[in-house]
């Protein structure tokens, strides 16, 4: 089996070097190519899948033999992502960020795209898929990271004691913030405005915060929650994550690896986490030693890979 992975001048639709960790993990395995397409070309192709959706139907089930060609994508981009899919016999997609909001452009990118196999990062999500009517197929494959993307510092030359990146839980974050500056510790929340210094400050991070969107979003629905790779990222730097550990990142772990926050003394808590920090070495190292060995991008590749097989 051949998998040509598309490639364009576009962006993925979402942080780039987040996807480009999946990118390098299918490229450095075998049987998996890139194929590159031009932003002139991309806009072309593009809109002559969307034209011919209109007139023909372009799922008309997987072709054996036949080369798949593969795109990474946040959820409700165009099809100028995806420009191969015009001439492409077996069509699959990896989407990031399946989000009930987007549930329209989803069913529409699928269906006009034709694509026979979907990868999302939300377990919850296969199930919206597979209730859109479409024929494909809708598969779980969770987020992951490349562990040596990352830093990982001696413990003792940590020396920003919290960090917040991403989306923040705002009472949580007000609450925290006067607590540490009283008590005169390093408390990083600012925009970080590079890839080098993300991992740089990430890995001399003692605490990352992290919660699920649901929480740091008034008004979505809870059903829909699930972890992201601010997780595994915090993770793979040796950081001890508090805050709150979703579902999927519990089963998937076999355990809970976050230190769950407690919202109404927060304060309190983390003092007495900073204070007591060397007692969650055991638990820091067996996050990061799990991660390790079950959840890289170049697991997830070999899953994806695996999927791509069956009746191909």
């Amino acid at each position: 089996m051949l998998v040509r992975l598309i490639e364009t001048e576009y962006s993925f639709g979402m942080n780039v070097a987040d996807a480009d960790e999946l990118r390098r993990a299918l490229l450095n395995s075998s049987g998996v190519e890139s194929a590159y397409c031009g932003k002139t070309r991309a806009r072309l192709l593009g809109g002559l899948l969307k034209l011919r959706s209109r007139f023909s139907p372009r799922n008309n089930g997987i072709v054996q033999g036949k080369v798949t060609y593969f795109s990474v994508l946040m959820a409700g981009v165009g099809l100028s992502r995806s420009p191969q899919f015009l001439f492409a016999k077996n069509r699959a997609v990896y989407l990031f960020d399946c989000w009930p909001e987007h549930r329209e452009s989803i069913c529409r990118y699928l269906s006009e795209a034709g694509v026979q196999d979907v990868m999302i990062n939300s377990q919850r999500f296969v199930s919206e898929i597979e209730s859109m009517g479409l024929n494909l197929r809708a598969h779980y494959v969770p987020e992951a990271v490349d562990t040596e993307a990352y830093s990982v510092l001696p413990f003792e030359r940590k020396d920003i004691d919290v960090i917040e990146f991403g989306r923040k839980h705002p009472d949580y974050h007000r609450k925290i913030c006067a607590s540490l500056e009283s008590n005169d510790r390093k408390h990083h929340y600012e925009i970080i405005n590079s890839r080098d210094a993300f991992v740089e400050k990430l890995a001399r991070s003692k605490v990352s915060i992290c919660f699920p969107r649901t929480m740091t979003t008034p008004g979505l629905n809870p059903e829909f929650e699930f972890f992201t790779m601010r997780y595994l990222q915090s993770i793979a730097s040796n950081c001890l994550v508090v805050g709150r550990a979703p579902a999927d990142l519990i089963k998937l772990f076999g355990y809970n690896p976050v230190i769950e926050a407690d919202l109404e003394y927060p304060e309190e808590q983390m003092e007495a986490i900073l204070d007591n920090y060397d007692t969650y070495r055991d638990l820091i190292e067996r996050n990061r030693n799990t991660l390790c060995a079950s959840h890289t991008w170049q697991h997830r590749a070999a899953d994806i890979l695996a999927i791509l097989a069956e009746n191909r």
